[in-house]
């Protein structure tokens, strides 16, 4: 596990979303997990087993028996008011693990950052549930990450940031699980609020986050950055609640309901001129449709996107049609002019195309 000074986590990193306030449904992925290799897991989520009762309450008792039976070791990232608070542990002293149970559970508090191996280093910035006295209902947490997290969290970009929030500009991507749910509480837009800020802090190159119903998995751009973000379902949703992270490759394996792991396909990040096929690329202000089977790119504008003068035409060159970064692309030119050019906003998501028409040629 690393010195005191330094936390480092060994092996395949182990993932699992929220468990929603279930021991039991904790307990189950932490042995599919188990099945697949997986000693060290960080749980993003609520996982229903008090600090204060982990001596005393028969479903954590079992949880810690099995977890040692299987020689695993979980990780609660970032649990501000349901750990710190009741537990009774140190809020100023962030420095490294808290222990629950010896070499067994163990609470990452927000800002905190250390090592996998292959010297990839990770930050924590999460935002648990409170854990309700029994009979009382459990709700989120009220103290999302303040400002002395974000100190702790630094400005040095990380390779792996666990969260529980998504960062928000998934929430205006175009997506139909997105779509579909209803506005967000003031109180959970103020936390998603907070989180970016760190987020955008440290530029993760990939984010665990479990922060809303439904799976999710994209590379969006941020400007000068880009991050894969991998955001699980809740344990015992539909889709996708647990992962496997591969330190040296930050590859991302999902584990299905079934037990089968499934690799996930590295996102597409960027597009150059050996690429072929029909893409739509998402900047800050607009869509532009790439054929580049025909060679052809037509930019639509969002409503408070600014004009172009150039909005379509045959594509001569382009460069830097990367997540992050602004596209330059050019047009042939006439009599007058050798060639045209636009360059857009910085791209914030790269797709394939999904209507069957033609681009207006």
């Amino acid at each position: 596990m690393g010195s005191e000074d330094e936390l480092t986590l060994e092996g395949p990193i182990g993932v699992i979303g929220d468990p929603g306030g279930s021991a039991d449904g904790l307990d189950a992925a932490a042995g599919l997990l188990g099945n697949h290799g997986v000693r060290v897991i960080v749980v993003l989520g609520d996982p229903g087993v008090r600090p204060d009762s982990m001596a005393s309450d028969p479903a954590a008792r079992d949880f810690v028996d099995h977890l040692r039976e299987r020689e695993q070791y979980v990780l609660l990232a970032g649990p501000r008011s349901w750990g710190q608070a009741e537990a009774g542990l140190d809020r100023e002293d962030p420095a490294t693990v808290h222990s629950l149970v010896d070499e067994t559970v163990g609470i990452m508090p927000n800002g905190l950052r250390g090592r996998l191996e292959h010297g990839r280093e990770f930050g924590v910035l999460g935002d648990l549930a409170s854990a309700a006295p029994p009979g009382q209902a459990r709700i989120r947490g009220t103290e999302h990450p303040a400002e002395a997290d974000l100190d702790r969290l630094g400005t040095d970009v990380v390779d792996v940031l666990f969260g529980y929030d998504a960062p928000l500009d998934l929430l205006t991507l175009p997506h139909p699980a997105e779509a579909e749910q209803p506005a967000l509480p003031r109180s959970t837009l103020t936390a998603r609020e907070q989180f970016q800020r760190g987020f955008e802090l440290v530029e993760p190159r990939l984010c665990f986050s479990t922060s809303r119903g439904g799976f999710t998995h994209e590379a969006v751009g941020y400007p000068g950055f880009w991050t894969e973000a991998v955001v699980l379902d809740k344990v015992g949703g539909g889709g996708p609640s647990l992962a496997i992270l591969e330190p040296r490759s930050l590859r991302v394996h999902v584990v299905e309901h079934s037990g089968r792991a499934r690799t996930l396909h590295r996102p597409v990040v960027d597009i150059t001129n050996r690429t072929s096929g029909k893409w739509e690329v998402t900047t800050a202000g607009s869509r532009h449709i790439l054929d580049l089977d025909h060679r052809f790119w037509e930019r639509i504008p969002g409503p408070e996107a600014p004009a172009f003068e150039l909005s379509a035409g045959s594509i001569r060159s382009l460069a830097r049609f990367k997540l992050g970064e602004c596209g330059f692309l050019t047009c042939p030119g006439d009599d007058f002019f050798e060639y045209y050019w636009a360059q857009t906003s910085y791209i914030r998501h790269i797709r394939r195309f999904q209507d069957k028409g033609d681009v207006p040629q």
